[in-house]
């Protein structure tokens, strides 16, 4: 571990404009999706498994957490495992990595990091997953702002299921002799793989009074520059001071793994608002205790990588792999041998209504976001007019977030057991994705003289 934090510090300690190089060299490399370690040349590695943590009278290793468990893929329910999970191994190598995301949109930065994949933050309640989505509602780049975001990621090795054998769970399912009866209680995939690590997102979001706000300022200088802008605001000209009256900076910080505390505590310390576009500094002074913070305390903070059960100590699991029953043969120790289970989707009642489910929380995740560009808009400098036009709109999208909240409470949550109100969540759905369209149309608000 610690020729990693070495290689951290390093990074870290970097002056700022080669660190800016560097990332620009290797952006974008996806830490998404945890890849099988399975097939990898080379790649196996088999170390002595840390000692058991104990609760109560029951041994277990924490870095087997969540394996075997089963996952319907069309109605994103988890079931208890039907598969042994006692039998794994540790693949892989310990890693850390540095990428850079920039200009990235809320989906484009659930694919990167792999937020988006298998309903995680419901599959587990995996606190990355659910950072994860939180990191990008707050930082994602839209029509009328841009963000940049350094991602520092220390991981840990995989543990990967062994041989694939029923367990009682599994055992009784398929003895019914129906594939239907097996999804019910199994469901059509299995957790094959965890990873365990930390990860730290540093992020540096402008938003812009407008659109066009944003398309004449692109056209002075390119956008992909801003991530370093602040970091030189002493030598900004007076007309470029001008230019930048049109923008807020906002600085944003999330962690995963280690002792998240430290980090809000940090945050608390630092200054908190937005920062006029024409005067950055504090939020330059911001990123850099953000920044030494990450090279410092946050790697400190992961230890060995080794999973207990301190949620305040070492790594969480960030990451982890699904297979489907029915691409491999699994083991059946009652007839001992391996057989085919083929479980396979359908479309059903129950699989509309979590597809309707998830556009209800893909419509409250775009009003957070046009909720998030209202509190900056705020903090502009705005006529009587303009601030009218933002409370409006403001009032809008808190009356379409309240009818999510009641539909999701209400008629949704009786469908998932009572299938006369599946019809009426879905017309619910339909007219709430349409009232969200209605409620995040852009704000027109005047914009200050930008110098030609």
């Amino acid at each position: 571990m610690n020729k990693h934090l070495d290689r951290l510090n390093s990074i870290f300690v970097l002056p700022f404009t080669l660190v800016l190089s560097l990332t620009f060299l290797t952006s974008c490399r996806s830490t998404s999706g945890l890849k099988s370690e399975r097939n990898d040349a080379g790649s196996e590695i088999t170390p002595a498994k840390p000692q058991d943590v104990l609760t109560g009278a029951i041994g277990f290793d924490p870095s087997s957490r969540g394996l075997a468990n089963g996952w319907d893929s069309e109605l994103h329910r988890k079931f208890a495992p039907c598969l042994d999970s006692s039998n794994f191994t540790y693949r892989g190598a310990q890693s850390s990595d540095l990428t850079f995301m920039r200009d990235f949109t809320y989906d484009q930065i659930l694919k990167e990091t792999g937020a988006g994949l298998y309903g995680k933050a419901s599959l587990f309640g995996l606190a990355s997953a659910k950072i994860q989505g939180d990191m990008a509602m707050s930082l994602a780049s839209t029509d009328d702002s841009t963000s940049f975001i350094y991602n520092l990621s220390v991981l840990g090795k995989s543990a990967v299921l062994g041989e694939r054998a029923l367990n009682i769970n599994g055992s009784s399912a398929y003895d019914s002799n129906n594939l239907a009866r097996f999804r019910e209680l199994c469901g059509d995939q299995f957790v094959e793989q965890v990873r365990v690590g930390g990860q730290l997102y540093i992020g540096v979001k402008y938003t812009f009074k407008s659109k066009e706000t944003k398309d004449t300022i692109s056209v002075k200088i390119t956008l992909s520059l801003f991530w370093g802008l602040i970091k030189v605001s002493k030598t900004w000209s007076k007309e470029f001071r001008d230019m930048m009256k049109d923008v807020r900076i906002s600085i944003e910080a999330f962690q995963i793994g280690g002792d998240p505390r430290q980090l809000a505590a940090l945050k608390d310390s630092i200054y908190q608002k937005s920062c006029a576009g024409d005067e950055p500094e504090e939020c330059a002074a911001a990123v850099d205790r953000l920044l030494e913070y990450g090279s410092k305390d946050f790697a400190d903070q992961l230890g060995d990588l080794t999973l207990g059960n301190d949620p305040y100590k070492g790594p969480a699991i960030v990451d982890l792999a699904l297979e489907n029953y029915n691409a491999l043969k699994i083991y059946d120790p009652k007839q001992k041998k391996a057989i085919t289970i083929n479980v396979t989707a359908s479309t059903s009642p129950q699989s509309e209504l979590a597809l309707a489910i998830d556009k209800l929380a893909q419509s409250k995740t775009t009003l957070i976001m046009a909720q998030n560009r209202m509190k900056i808009l705020r903090e502009f400098k705005l006529d009587a007019a303009d601030s009218q036009k933002v409370e409006t709109a403001s009032r809008k999208i808190d009356e379409t977030l309240t009818a999510i909240d009641v539909a999701s409470n209400t008629t949704c949550a009786r469908a998932a057991t009572d299938s006369s109100f599946i019809e009426g969540c879905l017309q619910k759905t339909a007219d709430i994705v349409s009232q969200t369209k209605a409620a995040v149309v852009p704000v027109a608000l005047k914009s200050t003289t930008i110098p030609q």
